[in-house]
């Protein structure tokens, strides 16, 4: 079988896998992938506002915050993720392991990039905002490490642009974009966008 149509197989199982994610929220009163994504930011809000890190945060929304206050920001809010995870049920990993699966697949082919990244477009197209929002949260959490403590599945994301067409209004804040200093975000201004051309120019997916 050749590689579009094992890609084009596992794109018309997306369907099927988000369904059984969906049934498995509902036994816990989560009525969609979508309601479960607000929870957290809801979750995530309550936590920030008395949280040590708070300066942290205040310190990301300017211009140019150090490197060092955009990983502890970036931390902190992966620490949010997992403690709200932890709290509730529902297998919402099986969703995600999906998703990473099919972007590794990509990634290992043989290609030019602009061949992966229509494939990886595709892929990203099927998903809505709160779906990608939760993608973006938990690739920089602890559920995003691999069994060697490295963040393989946001190393991706960035390479592959995945995320660049999520909705800012869905992030818990807008300068949570920092998080991905490789990601040309479509709601960042033209300077942003610039510095992030000159960041990815020896990036390889």
């Amino acid at each position: 079988m050749s590689f579009e149509e094992t890609f084009f197989n596992i794109m018309s199982l997306l369907s099927d896998v988000r369904r059984t994610t969906i049934e498995s929220l509902k036994n816990h009163k989560v009525l969609s992938i979508e309601g479960y994504y607000y929870n957290f930011v809801n979750y995530a809000h309550s936590l920030s506002k008395s949280s040590v890190a708070q300066k942290y945060f205040e310190d990301l929304s300017t211009e140019n915050p150090l490197d060092s206050v955009i990983e502890a920001a970036r931390n902190e809010i992966g620490l949010y993720y997992k403690e709200y995870v932890d709290s509730t049920e529902g297998n919402i990993g099986y969703f995600f392991r999906y998703i990473f699966n099919t972007v590794k697949f990509v990634k290992e082919q043989d290609g030019n990039i602009i061949k992966k990244q229509r494939y990886i477009n595709l892929l990203q197209s099927q998903l809505s905002d709160e779906e990608l929002a939760l993608l973006f949260y938990d690739a920089i959490s602890p559920y995003g490490k691999n069994k060697k403590g490295e963040y393989v599945f946001y190393e991706m994301l960035e390479a592959s642009e995945m995320l660049e067409n999520i909705s800012e209004r869905v992030l818990i804040d807008s300068s949570h974009a920092k998080f991905y200093p490789l990601t040309k975000f479509k709601f960042l201004s033209r300077r942003e966008l610039a510095e992030v051309i000159e960041r990815r120019r020896k990036i390889v997916f």
